[in-house]
């Protein structure tokens, strides 16, 4: 288990933001539960979907549907199953694709569906090989 001082500046969130998703919006993982004048303590999960939640609003994305990615995330890991780029055009969440491979093709494809052009590319492998990385550093994990 972690703190969020331990890793918040390694994935560009800030206690505020963690407590808002977690009071406002709904996180979906388990937390711990705490007392007044006791830190949070975070559990892998818990610290996956912070960071991922925090590249998804990042790119725009609203935290609600940042967060139900980021589960569907949690899910593919546990399943062994994620690819490791999640692409959607700016603007329309909808129409992501996860893949390990974007072709230009698929970018282009990607590229027209956006209002600007632009395309939006998160490394959700690389997010989950991050968060490992924090917790065998600091959690002996």
């Amino acid at each position: 288990m972690l703190t969020i001082t331990d890793f918040d500046e390694r994935f560009g969130l800030t206690r505020y933001d963690a407590e808002n998703w977690r009071r406002r919006v709904g996180l979906l993982t388990e937390y711990k539960p705490t007392t007044a004048g006791k830190a949070q303590e975070y559990s892998r999960d818990n610290v996956l979907e912070l960071a991922a939640t925090a590249a998804l609003v990042k790119s725009g994305m609203p935290p609600k549907s940042a967060i139900a990615y980021a589960n569907a995330l949690i899910r593919g890991g546990k399943a062994g199953d994620v690819r490791a780029w999640l692409i959607f055009p700016a603007g329309d969440f909808s129409s992501g694709t996860a893949t390990d491979n974007p072709t230009p093709d698929a970018l282009r494809e990607m590229s027209a569906k956006s209002a600007t052009g632009a395309v939006v590319a998160i490394p959700q492998g690389q997010i989950i090989e991050r968060v490992d990385a924090v917790f065998a550093e600091l959690a002996g994990a």
